[in-house]
This record gives C-alpha cells, structure tokens and sequence, in this order.
C-alpha cells in the first residue's frame, strides 16, 4: 500500500487502497479522491491453468496478493495535484486536477495486458515526464521494463535499453541535478544510466547480487541507499561522480573527480578499537556497519587496467594459445625485467597551496572506478618498518595531521 507525503505540502498524504485517499492534517482524517481506479477483476473467478477453478482447490488463496490494488503513487514536485496511480492489474491512472478527474491508461509497448506497476516517478525537472517500471511475473514472465513519457502518461517509449534479461526493476529514481543520471533497482543489482535510460551500467562495489527493492536518494548528502529483499541496505556515498560522465568519457577518458571538502577531526576510538576492526570487544553477535572512509576522499576511473610487462605479455600469448599458436620464451633479460618490475599503481599526489608535496597515496590501476581517501596527514617520519596485523594503532595515525586549508 503506497503512502506519499505531498512535495507541495508537508501535511498533505496520500495513501491508496483501490482508490486513492487523501489527508490534510498528517492523517487525523481521510477522503477519497478516486474511485476505484483499477479494472476491479474478481480474481477468484479469472482462468488458472486454463481453467476456473473450485474456491477449495486454491490451497493457497491467502498466501497469493490481493488483485485490483493500486500499488504505487506520485505527485509531480513541479505541478500541485498532477498525480500518477499505477495498480497490480496493469492500469495507469493520471489526475491532472488534484483527483477530480482521472485518465487511464490500460496498455504499455511490448508488455502484456494486466502488468503489475512496481513504481511510477513524475519527472523532478519536466512537469510532463514521468516514469514507470511494471512487470509481468505473475505469469512467469520476468522481463525488465521501464517506461518514459513526455506527454503526462498519453503515450509511452521503453527506456530498458540493455537492461539484461529477467532483471525485473522494482524501483526508478532521478537525480535531483542531473535530469539525465537515472538509478533503477533489479532483481540482480542496482543499474545507473547517464543517458536518460539509453545504456545502462551495473553499480557493483561491494553490494549483493540481489534484488533491490527500494531506492532513495539522501539529496543533503548526495548518497544512494539502497534496501534489498533480505540482505540489509546498502549506501552508496557521494555519487556526485557520475553526473559529469558520458557515454563517450566512460570509453575513453582517464578522470580525476572533484573532490568535497574534507572534515578535520580526530578520529574516535570506542572502546580502544584497533585498525582492523570496528566495535572492539563487542563480540561477533554485534554488528556495526563501517563510517564512511575518514579523510579527503578522492574519486577516480580508468577506462582500461593499467598492465605490467608480464600482464601484458601473458594477454598476448593467451589469444595466442586459443588458436594453438606457438608462444615462445621471451628472452632472459625480459623475463628479469618483468621480475624487478613494481606492480602497476595510480600515484596520487597531494599539495598544499604552496605547491609543496604532502603526501602521496597509490590507488587501484584496475580499469573502473576507484576511492582511495587521504588520511589528512603527513608521511610517518620514522624509519621505514613493516607494519604487521598486530599494530595496534595502525595507519590512520601515523605521521603528523596537516593542517586546515587548501590542497590539491
């Protein structure tokens, strides 16, 4: 059951049955705005399997989802009382007047009749976009859709590009700067698109191949949180980085993103924590999620894995070999060079506002993207020691804090 606090009105909800309500004082009292907005089918007496079946053989009729529901809702941030009602029986319902009128729309290019709308999101930058994700599970069909219109829901074009096969979304949300940076939420995984919905990216990182359910977007923060169906949520921070790519710089160009200002504070350590770890003592029963990376957090992408001598090599022979050919022994002085060669590394270089060398971080050379955060500190002045895993103090507090200013 959808509920929607009003962009317009922070007091106004509205929640949906099989019709759309409405309240003005945060929910002490409801009026209708719709009748019944979905085709209001008996779902006890449609065809299953060929046939209408007796009311005792659905073993399972109070496990299946009630039918004829409305099950999302959205109201347009830039026009009062433009709203969007999408149902589990595959209707589209549009008011353009607060709820007065509604228009309907029962049919989307390529899906079958009676879809099943997982999300609708009016547009936050054009009052006549909206979005729609359905999907047709619940006759084993488990496409991705995801539907674009301009013209307030008349007409509609696919927008799932190459979203893979039997990722259903469950969820689309937009940018609130870049009307073109799209976020759905699969079965599989959470997809960006920089291009309005032409090509879409897997967003990987560490989160779980499984499906997201919800998305939302801490606008304060410019972070994505995403909720999954029974794996926790998850929180991708900043992804400020995306909204200046192109399809075209993804191929080709080396970026270096803007980095935002860095806090300057100690870090604290509850408990005594040690580096390698995030509650001390608690025990293995309580769980912390780690903060986000203390620091100066730098972004960056590599459209291709920078490669040592030896991965490059050992990428030739291998085409090489997949059509039997012959791969000879390089020479020795070759193979003694691959032996002393360092392994590849992006070098980040921070200054201070005199230009002079603070400190330098290596960072991934694996093509893609990549964080690494500076400690907002000076390189250890010690003599070079081997650090161990049984360092109490660790990294984060080795070599003097620099000062607050500005660095590059």
């Amino acid at each position: 059951s959808p509920i929607l606090i009003s962009p317009h009105d922070s007091k106004r909800l509205y929640f949906a049955s099989q019709r759309v309500w409405r309240s003005d004082n945060r929910g002490d009292s409801w009026r209708a705005i719709s009748g019944d907005l979905s085709f209001n089918r008996d779902r006890l007496r449609a065809p299953l399997i060929g046939r209408i079946w007796s009311y005792d053989s659905a073993w399972d009729l109070m496990a299946m989802s009630e039918y004829g529901t409305i099950t999302s809702l959205s109201e347009s941030p830039l026009v009062e009382g433009l709203l969007y009602a999408g149902t589990d029986d595959g209707r589209i319902q549009v008011s353009e007047d607060g709820g007065e009128s509604w228009r309907a729309t029962d049919a989307l290019p390529g899906v079958a009749n009676g879809f099943f709308v997982n999300d609708i999101k009016a547009d936050l930058h054009n009052a006549d976009t909206v979005y729609v994700s359905v999907d047709n599970h619940k006759a084993g069909e488990f496409s991705p859709y995801v539907f674009k219109s301009t013209n307030r829901g008349r007409t509609w074009k696919s927008i799932s590009g190459n979203l893979p096969a039997r990722h259903l979304v469950w969820r689309l949300v937009q940018d609130h700067v870049n009307p073109q940076l799209l976020f759905v939420g699969t079965e599989f995984g959470v997809f960006f698109s920089v291009s309005g919905g032409g090509h879409w990216t897997k967003l990987s990182g560490g989160a779980p191949n499984i499906a997201f359910r919800d998305l939302a977007i801490q606008k304060r923060e410019n972070d994505l949180v995403g909720a999954t169906f029974g794996r926790s949520f998850y929180i991708l921070d900043d992804y400020t980085p995306l909204r200046g790519l192109t399809e075209e710089n993804l191929k080709n160009d080396t970026m270096l993103f803007p980095v935002r200002d860095a806090w300057w504070y100690l870090p604290r350590m509850p408990l005594g924590e040690s580096r390698v770890g995030s509650k001390s003592s608690q025990g293995d029963a309580y769980f912390v999620a780690p903060n986000p990376p203390f620091g100066a957090v730098i972004s960056y992408y590599l459209p291709k894995t920078l490669e040592t001598a030896k991965e490059q090599r050992r990428r030739r022979e291998k085409e090489i070999e997949k059509d039997g050919g012959d791969t000879p022994m390089p020479g020795w002085d070759a193979l003694r060079a691959e032996e002393i060669e360092e392994a590849s590394a992006v070098v980040l270089t921070i200054r201070d506002s005199n230009g002079d060398i603070v400190h330098k971080l290596e960072g991934p050379a694996a093509a893609g993207f990549h964080r690494v955060a500076w400690n907002l500190r000076y390189p250890k002045s010690d003599a070079w020691v081997e650090s161990t895993a049984s360092d109490y103090i660790g990294d984060r507090f080795q070599g003097p804090l620099a000062v607050p200013g500005s660095y590059t």
